[in-house]
């Protein structure tokens, strides 16, 4: 028999609350919405003060014109180490003002000396040095001036350089204020070179001897980018940079410096091989200053700012000194300009896009281009930093990007960010912004060419509305339970009785809701022994069906043997429609899928995070 459901109001609340618990298990964990927003920041040609890059004056002097992020710092042996033994950093420091550049953000290049050639007959290495080693070397009045250039084969003068370096690379090598060690020590300045004509010719140490120079500053100084004055079988093995200290003269830099890198060359000082070197600057810089003086001011001129961009295009320059033209003031200057603008990196973001609107506690992803519209990278592992801010400029909500700041060479590189939203952000709209941390403040510390920014220098992308939680579904509310149909209950009243029992349907199942998707993956236990590790995942896949997709993680030790059964912190930086990924490494896609990329992120934790991005491509 057809029985009418006498409680229709308790079955309409179980289909909204199943309805509930269905549209709930599908919302993602990276977007409130399917659309998106894409920003285009407006790029300037202001000129930018950063680090590592530019001018680097003489840091004992000062009033200089330009702006600058770096000093030149060289120091004479004599200087340092006056008595045998004692170094003497406090009278260098403050001959180089090192406190004081430090103070206002700037950096020294460290170069030592052992023969600078000047008006008067002098020495440059200590006296109880000179004594020690005999005198042996070259007392010289040249066209280059009059000095003394010590026997570098000399086995003393070796011991002791030694120890020289040592107590500089305790001094300096984890000391923040020093950004670059050029490779002086020997020739000339400290340029790698001595005096070889008729009326003086000063001898130059073969390769079995400076490796040895070389040595000493390798193993002192791990912790700093090295230089050479031109390339060096050392100078390949150890990844160092490079400096020409002859940049603007053409004959010195293009048929010279530049072909030198690009080919190698035979040293006309040992008549020993070079090796080719035309990749150093992706890793390591390329300094140097500019040759001729004051004349240097020759090369911004309109006739020759061209040659003189092309020299800073070909060889990757990232700063000059400590000659330059530090001190102009004129109509020049705009050229000079055009100099600073065109060295070393400069960062720009040309889009950014995000899902329209986010919802707090979840994840907002975005993925930017970002330029590289310098000449060469940036040298220290500093972090990337995606934000979101009020509009006050506050920070809101902020990540630090999984890459290697390093890696972004000239040209356009693609980075995904994903940025956990709090759960008790206010609701509203706020802007994405991007960052470069500086390790030592913990702040923004690199300037972009891009014309809105926060007062902290952190530059604003696009706009974003944040909505507040939703409530969670509502708990289903039991009927009153009914008794076994063949037992009246207890307090029924007899049956005679003109009063009719109601009829009770059975309690229904209450649905619960889904538990809300996890905002951070589960920590993965420290691995030990990884020295690197990446996914191993097909490049592209064709999706008929729903499909489970199992990824892996492939790690090596530093020996390159495979370590099984690492596991990976895994996620998506984007959200795709239909995709999802577990902490398992299960990528599962349905056949309703939408075809394109999307994006799969890995860490696995060691001493320190090691991660990889990859892209599938679903067709």
């Amino acid at each position: 028999m057809y029985r009418k459901n006498k409680y229709p109001s308790v079955h309409l609340l179980m289909t909204m609350v199943l309805m509930a618990a269905i549209m709930f298990s599908f919302v993602p964990a990276y977007a409130a919405s399917d659309e998106t927003a894409t920003f285009t920041p407006t790029i300037t040609n202001d000129v930018l003060n950063n680090p590592y890059v530019g001018f680097a004056p003489n840091a004992r002097t000062s009033g200089f014109t330009q702006n600058i992020s770096l000093v030149y710092m060289g120091v004479t042996w004599r200087e340092l180490e006056p008595t045998k033994g004692t170094f003497d950093f406090a009278a260098v420091e403050s001959t180089n003002q090192l406190a004081t550049w430090a103070a206002s953000g700037k950096k020294a290049v460290l170069r030592i000396l052992l023969d600078v050639p000047g008006s008067t007959a002098h020495r440059d290495v200590p006296d109880w040095l000179y004594n020690e080693i005999g005198g042996a070397g070259t007392v010289y009045d040249s066209v280059y001036g009059k000095g003394y250039s010590p026997d570098y084969e000399n086995a003393t003068l070796l011991a002791y350089h030694q120890k020289l370096i040592s107590a500089l690379g305790a001094r300096y090598n984890k000391d923040s204020r020093i950004a670059f060690i050029e490779l002086g020590s020997i020739g000339h300045w400290g340029e790698w070179h001595t005096l070889q004509i008729s009326t003086c010719s000063i001898p130059f140490p073969k390769l079995a001897t400076t490796d040895k120079y070389v040595g000493h500053y390798v193993s002192s100084f791990p912790d700093k980018k090295l230089l050479m004055r031109r390339p060096d079988p050392n100078a390949v093995t150890y990844g160092m940079g490079l400096f020409n200290d002859m940049f603007g003269d053409h004959a010195s830099t293009i048929p010279g410096f530049l072909s030198w890198v690009d080919n190698g060359y035979q040293s006309w000082l040992t008549k020993e091989w070079m090796p080719a070197m035309p990749e150093y600057w992706k890793t390591a810089p390329s300094g140097g200053e500019m040759g001729n003086g004051s004349a240097c001011i020759q090369y911004f001129s309109d006739a020759n700012i061209a040659e003189t961009l092309t020299q800073a295009v070909q060889t990757h320059v990232s700063w000059l000194g400590p000659n330059g033209p530090v001190y102009y003031t004129g109509a020049m200057q705009a050229n000079i300009n055009r100099l600073l603008n065109t060295m070393g990196y400069r960062f720009a973001v040309r889009t950014e896009t995000h899902a329209a609107t986010v919802t707090a506690g979840t994840v907002l992803g975005a993925e930017l281009t970002l330029a590289n519209l310098g000449v060469a990278p940036f040298y220290y592992p500093w972090k990337a930093e995606v934000s979101l801010v009020n509009s006050t400029g506050a920070v809101a909500a902020s990540t630090l990007l999984a890459v290697d700041i390093r890696s972004w060479l000239p040209g356009d590189t693609s980075v995904s960010a994903s940025i956990p939203v709090p759960a008790s952000l206010a609701a509203g709209s706020y802007r994405l912004a991007i960052a470069i941390l500086d390790p030592d403040t913990g702040k923004p510390g690199v300037l972009m060419p891009m014309a809105e920014k926060t007062a902290a220098n952190r530059y604003l992308l696009g706009t974003v509305a944040v909505m507040a939680v939703s409530p969670s579904p509502p708990t289903p509310v039991d009927p009153p339970s009914s008794p076994p149909a063949s037992s009246p209950p207890a307090s029924s009243p007899p049956a005679s009785s003109p009063i009719a029992s109601p009829v009770v349907p059975p309690s229904p199942m209450p649905i619960a809701p889904p538990s809300p998707m996890p905002i951070v993956p589960p920590a993965a236990p420290p691995a030990v022994g990884i020295e690197d590790a990446w996914i191993s995942a097909p490049s592209n896949v064709t999706v008929r069906s729903n499909i489970t997709l199992p990824l892996a993680v492939v790690a090596v030790d530093k020996s390159g043997n495979t370590i099984p059964g690492i596991a990976g912190i895994w996620s998506l930086p984007i959200w795709h429609a239909g995709v999802t990924l577990d902490q398992n490494g299960l990528l599962r896609i349905s056949k309703r899928a939408p075809k394109g990329y999307v994006s799969i992120h890995m860490v696995v934790k060691t001493n320190h995070e090691i991660w990889d991005t990859i892209k599938i491509l679903i067709r």
